[in-house]
């Protein structure tokens, strides 16, 4: 099994409480927002934790992941992905600056066999669909933020 890691930082031009609320408000629709056809069902939402199931169907099979959130308010979360063709661990946290906050994003992948490898290399799947949070905190917050007012977020009115 072998160990890649990256880390991710992103200036959002909104207050860290919008940003930590944004981020962290896990829904199963959320693969729509992204035009993904990913399920997702959530099995438990509280203040503290999300466990959710992803199944990915793609053009050579199907991919099912668990994953483990950990909300730790008001400006970090963790996530555990285990899943059939990887294991991602995620440290996600917000700072403020005076105009903005600042998203950093450290990832783990153990990535299992050399098919894996290949698969990940030249089709992306789970790598940069990540967590559905990857992708939404980055696209959706910015926009949002940009906008001032308010923006229709696939019936996210924000």
């Amino acid at each position: 099994m072998d160990e890649n890691s990256f880390e991710v930082t992103k200036i959002i031009r909104a207050p860290l409480k919008f940003v930590f609320e944004w981020c962290t408000d896990f829904r199963e629709d959320d693969a729509e927002i992204l035009g993904s056809n990913n399920k997702i069902q959530i099995v438990e939402k509280n203040e503290s934790q999300v466990i959710r199931l992803v199944e990915s169907d793609t053009k050579f099979c199907v991919i099912k992941n668990r994953q483990v959130i950990t909300l730790n308010p008001p400006n970090k979360w963790h996530v555990e992905r285990v899943g059939d063709e990887a294991n991602i661990s995620g440290d996600y946290e917000l700072t403020e600056s005076n105009s903005h906050t600042n998203l950093k994003m450290n990832f783990i992948f153990k990535l299992f066999g050399v098919v894996n490898k290949f698969f990940y290399v030249f089709c992306f799947g789970s790598y940069f669909n990540l967590l559905g949070i990857f992708y939404i905190c980055l696209l959706y917050t910015s926009d949002a933020a940009d906008e001032r007012s308010s923006v229709d977020l696939g019936g996210r009115r924000i």
